[in-house]
């Protein structure tokens, strides 16, 4: 039925797009009956940490996660900053994918949409502006480097919230 509803003549991406908004609310449906739905979001969590080679743990902050770049960045931080983590946490009129209110810092996972659609960019702008001004650092991270250089993505979080542990907090850009 999927490719009747899609068609050939559409590009890959809105096929994507498509297809993920479909999965995301079927997902906002399930969670509504969260009886059926969580041993089986929960095993699929496990199998996804232990594919990343981590050791598995189980937390309700994960069924907040939006996306799989989400949670691979929350796996990544979450021996560091277990109880200061938060996920799709509300500034304001926005929500950020993760953040670490202690030091006020805010965490977004980009995906491809944002370097697409030109409404997503001056979306992402206006969200940094404000949230800036309330006094929060946003640091924004693209799929390549979530998936190629996680390391060094966790490294600069690290070296950012240990500057701001000394009362140092750098310059935002």
């Amino acid at each position: 039925m999927l490719p009747l509803i899609l068609g050939p003549h559409r590009p890959w991406r809105e096929k994507a797009a498509f297809v993920f908004w479909k999965f995301r609310k079927l997902k906002r449906h399930l969670l509504r009956h969260k009886w059926l739905f969580f041993p089986f979001l929960f095993i699929s969590y496990i199998i996804e940490q232990i594919r990343l080679g981590m050791f598995p743990c189980v937390s309700l902050r994960l069924l907040r996660t939006e996306s799989p770049l989400e949670r691979r960045l929350y796996y990544a931080l979450r021996s560091k900053y277990s109880d200061e983590l938060k996920t799709q946490y509300t500034i304001g009129s926005y929500k950020v994918d993760l953040a670490i209110p202690k030091y006020k810092l805010a965490l977004e996972c980009d995906g491809t949409d944002l370097f697409v659609n030109p409404k997503s960019q001056s979306h992402h702008q206006k969200q940094q502006h404000d949230l800036r001004n309330r006094g929060w650092r946003v640091m924004r991270f693209s799929r390549r480097r979530l998936l190629k250089q996680m390391d060094q993505v966790v490294s600069e979080i690290t070296e950012y919230t240990n500057k701001g542990a000394t009362g140092k907090f750098p310059f935002t850009r």
